[in-house]
Formats: structure tokens, sequence, C-alpha cells
């Protein structure tokens, strides 16, 4: 499962796990992900910017958000890059340089920097935003050097990282809530017991469902693995419901159940049974008692007709539940 605020990015670390041989395809390589995350942040940043420095098959243009690259041409993801760091390598280090000034010095001195012979047009992308085509050296600035989120840069030989060391919490309903600097491999195993929750900044948010467990078991997981992990991992004690809950749905699965129906109640059980004999009937669900029934996903417009062939009209109310009333 992937958070929401990475379905953006979420193709760009697919291919870079695939460029440091973490995953290949769509199937993780188990003893390598086991390593990478065992990694201190420092090893596994190295290992990643040193695969993706070297890499013919990363590219970065095909990456883009809000752009399809559409047809054969191809472009040389590699040689661009040797390029680019070549420029940033006579940089003067830890100095701010303004990136929409560095990016119009190399319009000026390099346009061609990523197309051979300054091919402007056999290039087909696409602005998904509206489905333009951005071809010719007209639509340099939004192929080539897009810069509006970013306006400033600096380089750095030896890259910023922080120790690990941070601890979870959980809530007695269910919700994990990790700090950013949980350890890798601890997120990893807690997202393998639960479902993303609602996300905040520089947090990661879980939660144990009937429907994240049921998952976790038929990988071979056990309810005693993500006690353990939690009681190793949190801040202070687990909370003795979420524990008690846990280990009642290991040992008898779903007990309870909340679901959203549609309720048909009439005014009386020969209306009901009127509507069961009639063409209506196969699109009634559960009986709830002698004058409600449920009905099934979907057949509401049905149901409506069916009562007024009947010569009876139905109203609805604003309640959550929907109830019709005859």
């Amino acid at each position: 499962l992937e958070p929401p605020e990475m379905q953006v990015a979420a193709g760009v670390v697919k291919e870079l796990l695939k460029t440091a041989g973490i995953v290949s395809g769509e199937t993780s390589q188990p003893e390598q992900v086991k390593a990478f995350l065992e990694m201190s942040r420092l090893q596994a940043l190295a290992l990643l910017t040193k695969a993706w420095q070297a890499s013919e098959s990363f590219n970065e243009l095909r990456l883009m958000p809000g752009l399809v690259c559409e047809g054969e041409w191809t472009n040389q993801p590699l040689g661009t890059r040797t390029f680019l760091f070549r420029l940033l390598e006579a940089l003067p280090e830890g100095k701010w340089w303004s990136l929409p000034a560095f990016l119009r010095g190399i319009k000026d001195k390099y346009p061609d920097f990523q197309r051979p012979a300054g091919d402007y047009d056999s290039w087909f992308i696409k602005r998904l935003s509206d489905g333009a085509y951005l071809r010719g050296f007209e639509r340099w600035d939004e192929v080539d050097a897009d810069s509006e989120s970013v306006s400033a840069f600096r380089v750095n030989t030896l890259p910023i990282t922080s120790p690990e060391k941070g601890k979870l919490t959980v809530a007695s309903n269910g919700r994990i809530s990790l700090p950013r600097l949980v350890p890798r491999v601890t997120r990893y195993l807690i997202a393998r017991f639960c479902a993303w929750d609602e996300p905040r900044p520089d947090e990661y948010r879980y939660r144990v469902t009937t429907g994240s467990l049921k998952i976790a078991s038929k990988q071979g997981l056990k309810v005693s693995q993500l006690l353990g992990l939690l009681a190793k991992n949190a801040a202070s004690g687990i909370p003795p419901a979420f524990v008690k809950a846990l280990k009642r749905w290991e040992a008898n699965g779903t007990e309870a159940r909340v679901e959203t129906h549609t309720i048909l109640r009439v005014s009386r059980p020969d209306v009901l049974e009127e509507l069961r004999k009639s063409k209506a009937g196969r699109f009634l669900g559960e009986t709830l008692g002698p004058v409600t029934v449920i009905v099934k996903p979907g057949a509401q417009a049905r149901v409506l007709a069916a009562l007024a062939e009947l010569g009876l009209l139905a109203e609805s109310s604003t309640a959550s539940e929907t109830d019709k009333r005859t």
C-alpha cells in the first residue's frame, strides 16, 4: 500500500528502487530489501545516490509529473545527468544559487543539453492538464527546465542525515503514529499489518483493521509478532484494550461489523409481504423486523418503482440510513 502523499512520486520511488536492485519489476527482492532497511540512513542514501548517478535506465524526463512522453523516440538520461553534474561541480559548495538564473544560463549556452542535434519536433511530449503537445523550441521552459516549485539551491558534498531513533505511539482505537525517524525497518514491518491512515506532516500514520490483519495473516504474520514489534518500539505502553482486541480477533475472527445499508420500512407486515411477492422481491435482502428490510446495493430505484406499481407512494428520510416509509 502507498501513502496518499506518495501517489505522485510513487513511480519515481519504484524506478529508483529498481535501479538500486532492491526491486525487480513489481516484485521485491527479500534479501536486498532486508539489507537496505537495516542500513543506516547515510548508507542507504549513498546506495540510492550511486545507483541513480550511474544508471542508463532511470529516465528523469519520462518521470516528470504532469507530462506524458509518447512515441518511439529516445533520449539519453545518463548523458544528460553527467553533463548537469559537470556544471554543478563548478559551483562552490554551500552557497545558495538562484535556480531560475542557473536555468537561464543553461538555455543561453547549452539549449540542446538533452536533445541530440537540437531535435524539438520528433519528441512527442503531452501536458496532462489540457492535452497540449509541447513541441518546438518555444516550449523549452516547460519541458527542459520547469522550476516553479524551487527558487534556489546549493551544492553539498555530504548529505545531512539524522539517526533513526524515533518512537511510535499506539492509540486504543488501533491507530499507530510513527515519526519520520522511527527506523525504516520498523515502518516496513508495521505497514505489513496495517492500512494507511490520514497523513500528517513529518509523521506516518497507520490503522489496524480486520482487513489489514487478514492480509497479514495470509502472509504468515501473527498478532504476537505485531504486539512484540509495538512493545519494542513504542514510546509508552500499549493500551490494554487494543491488546485485548488483537488477541480476540486472532482467536475468534471478526466479532462485530459496522455496515451502511439502504433500509425499507413499511407501515404494516402485509405490505412487506406483498412487495416480496412482486418482481421487486429479488432486490430485498435481510429482514430486520416485521416491517423493515434491507434493500440490496444499487436497487433503491427499482424498489421505489415497484412500490409505485403497487399503488404505494414512498418518501425518503434525511437520516444517515435511508428510511422508506409507506
